[in-house]
Formats: C-alpha cells, structure tokens, sequence
C-alpha cells in the first residue's frame, strides 16, 4: 500500500510525471487497486462526488 504516481514512458519529447494524492496497492496479477485518497488531500475529478 502506498502512493500512486503515474510516469508516462511513452512521451518522447519530455518527462511526464503525475504525482496523485491517491492511495493504492499492487495485485497478485500485476495490476492495481486504487484505495482511496491521502488524510487532508483535496477532493478532485470522480472524488468530488463521493460527498
């Protein structure tokens, strides 16, 4: 469990890094499971309508 940060390693011409503030974990599969959002981390995009 941890902190979701996003490299785009497709994006030649420049370092494309996404910092979230949300939390997730890794899958036995290989993929990933986003928990929830960091304590005190602004609500944004789909979050805003878990009110």
């Amino acid at each position: 469990t941890g902190g979701v940060n996003i490299i785009d390693l497709a994006n030649l011409n420049s370092c494309s890094f996404l910092g979230t503030q949300d939390l997730g974990k890794l899958l036995p599969e290989g993929g990933f499971e986003i928990l929830g959002r960091f304590d005190h981390a602004d609500l944004r995009g789909c979050n805003l309508m878990a009110l």
